[in-house]
């Protein structure tokens, strides 16, 4: 956890210091260009398309997990079994989900970065907002005992 804060700093670091220096839209593939070049740049920008293309698919899918986790034994996304993954069933409800978040953030991003850099200062402040207050709640509730921080492995 450590190192992977550090190296979140690092990167939140860079983009405090290059996004004055370069305030046009594009962020990694402009910071590339204007620092190293157009052949870089291109190198650096399918990467990103890579990098995308895998990881948005990835975590939309997680908010059908999530509600999964939330519903209870509603299964209310448990409809249309589309097929098995390893032996993880994948179906119609949660799909239709993952692609609906997917279509909504599209649009805003096509609506423009002001837009989209609104809608993400307030989903940053309700993820705080929800961090202190579950937080709040869990140091306050009477279920509260440490043994509750022993590790699920059965480690001591």
């Amino acid at each position: 956890m450590a190192l992977g804060a550090l190296v979140m700093i690092i990167i939140a670091f860079s983009y405090a210091y290059m996004a004055p220096k370069y305030p046009k839209t594009g962020g990694e593939f402009t910071f590339t260009k204007m620092c190293f070049g157009r052949n870089t740049a291109y190198v650096c920008g399918w990467f990103l398309v890579v990098a995308y293309l895998t990881n948005v698919p990835m975590n939309s899918t997680a908010i059908g997990l999530i509600v999964d986790g939330l519903d209870g034994s509603a299964d209310i996304l448990k409809w249309g079994l589309h097929y098995q993954v390893a032996g993880y069933d994948v179906w119609l409800g949660e799909m239709l989900l993952a692609m609906g978040i997917l279509i909504l953030f599209g649009i805003l991003n096509i609506l423009g970065v002001k837009k989209a850099g609104i809608v993400q200062t307030i989903l940053a402040a309700l993820l705080g907002i929800s961090v202190v207050t579950l937080t709040t709640a869990a140091l306050v509730s009477s279920k509260t005992s440490l043994a509750n921080m022993a590790p699920w492995w059965g480690g001591s």
